[in-house]
């Protein structure tokens, strides 16, 4: 069922594909919690769809949400940019992160990151704080604007202050992108 629903979700996505403008490496910088093109179905098992923006309101990442039991917590989230393609099967224990096919890794409910049984990536989960740490092996390397406290949509949502690798850079937006179509949704 799940393995269909994703290939029902990535045909909705090809119809916004060619809407992106080309990713570029500064443009995970420049994301902000701008939605636009959203929809969202009312089946029993809702989908929301619909494009990230960055500040500049140029249309970089399309996605597909589908929750199927609202109370058991889990859902199947899709985010494509034109460079690379989020697959996110949450549970209620945690998320399994792919990027390009390929395992990232496993987020915990606690926004533990884990690779192969081993934290790489926390950012913290909170609902009160407006800035969301994110640490890379303990150091703060970043933040998120919490994306259930911004102000306005063309808010800059991260925020990277240290040198971070290619690798831990992907990681950043992987869970980045996570938080915030996961964070605000209206199912």
């Amino acid at each position: 069922m799940m393995k269909q629903d994703i290939e029902e979700l990535n045909e909705e996505l090809d119809s916004l594909m060619d809407q992106l403008s080309p990713w570029e490496d500064n443009d995970f910088e420049l994301l902000s919690f701008n939605r636009v093109n959203e929809t969202k179905s009312k089946s029993v098992n809702p989908v929301v769809n619909g494009i990230l923006t960055n500040i500049y309101q140029e249309k970089l990442v399309a996605f597909a949400y589908k929750d199927y039991y609202k109370k058991k917590k889990k859902a199947i989230l899709i985010a494509r940019t034109s460079a690379h393609d989020f697959y996110y099967k949450i549970t209620k224990k945690a998320v399994e992160a792919y990027r390009d096919n390929v395992h990232l890794g496993t987020l915990s409910a606690d926004g533990s990151f884990y690779q192969s049984n081993a934290l790489v990536v926390h950012i913290d989960k909170s609902t009160s704080m407006s800035l969301l740490p994110i640490k890379i092996n303990g150091k703060k390397v970043a933040s998120l604007v919490n994306p259930i406290d911004h102000t306005y949509p063309n808010t800059r949502a991260v925020q990277i202050f240290e040198e971070v690798t290619d690798e831990e850079k992907e990681l950043i937006l992987s869970i980045s992108l996570f938080e915030l179509i996961h964070r605000t949704n209206n199912i």
